[in-house]
């Protein structure tokens, strides 16, 4: 007798996980939660001031081009300074130092210092 295996189930792509700063409450207490919004945060700027940085270096326009990347570093500033509320300012604490850098660096971009 003859047997035919089953064809394997196809599924479709995982939903995406949700940001983290759209379930702020929760990550309070929640240290993966706290990594996953910090994780999110850098990434963000991180993009965002290279591309204004890019466009500074070459002498264009700022004004039209790096309008996205300055409105992003606007939207990141107060998730920043939550962030920084969540991890206190314990002396000798580096996620505290780095966040605090991260602020400094937004805010000396957005003309803000």
């Amino acid at each position: 007798m003859t047997t035919t295996r089953a064809l394997p189930v196809r599924r479709g792509p995982a939903p995406a996980p949700a940001r983290p700063h759209e379930d702020a409450g929760r990550t309070a207490h929640d240290p993966a939660g706290l990594g996953a919004a910090l994780r999110d945060v850098a990434m963000r700027a991180h993009r965002a001031v290279r591309s204004v940085d890019a466009v500074s270096r070459a002498g264009g326009d700022p004004s039209r081009q790096v309008a996205g990347a300055l409105a992003e570093l606007a939207r990141l500033h107060p998730r920043i300074v939550q962030l920084q509320h969540r991890v206190g300012d314990a002396p000798g604490s580096r996620l505290a130092a780095y966040l605090a850098a991260l602020r400094r660096e937004l805010e000396t971009r957005l003309g803000r210092r």
